[in-house]
């Protein structure tokens, strides 16, 4: 089963509902071309990771302890072993020597919670994003400045060059539907089980 790695902030947007859809920086840049014609974009979707009808886990930055490997999540607050044991915790030991902070593309599949299916994806320049599009992605319909809003959260999350706002990096685009959670946990299970 494969990841989808979001910040908290992301993480509880998600759950609230208020975020269906992120963007994700093309790992490979196209080429700029030189001349009237810019390199078709657009076409790209079709090599993104995640496609229409996957299924992902959600996974965030977490702890895992070093002599168990059970994970704790701080945005769900909830541990979970290699036997998919849940219980639910308001804190872990962040800075206990017994834990380990880990970033969320490291989070073991089986100690994910949530699931999203991907119901669409597409290429664009991160500059082509609309009003519509910018509260997909979690901001708040009433907000005064939704791009200037987005901007600051963008840089926030990609500080450097070639990802950054200023760059107008090439992003897949995935709109997505968050899974009950039971069936969210059903899909996990069978995976680690396999």
């Amino acid at each position: 089963m494969k990841r989808l790695p979001v910040s908290h902030w992301s993480y509880g947007r998600i759950l609230a509902g208020d975020k269906t859809a992120t963007r994700r920086v093309i790992r490979h840049q196209p080429p700029l071309r030189r001349g009237a014609r810019p390199f078709p974009v657009h076409e790209l979707a079709s090599y993104a990771p995640h496609q229409a009808g996957d299924v992902v886990a959600l996974t965030t930055k977490h702890l895992r302890h070093k002599a168990t490997g059970a994970a704790w999540d701080r945005a769900t607050r909830l541990l979970r072993d290699g036997d998919g044991i849940i219980s639910e915790h308001a804190y872990v030991g962040q800075h206990s020597p017994d834990w380990n902070s880990n970033p969320a593309f490291l989070m073991p599949v089986w100690a994910a919670v949530d699931c999203v299916r991907i119901d669409a994806v597409y290429s664009e320049n991160l500059w082509d994003i609309d009003e519509s599009e910018i509260v997909a992605e979690g901001i708040a319909r009433l907000d005064p400045a939704p791009f200037t809003r987005f901007r600051k959260l963008w840089d926030s999350l990609n500080p450097k060059a070639p990802r950054r706002w200023e760059d107008n990096p090439a992003v897949y685009a995935y709109l997505f539907t968050l899974l009950p959670r039971a069936a969210a946990a059903e899909i996990i299970a069978r995976e680690a089980a396999a």
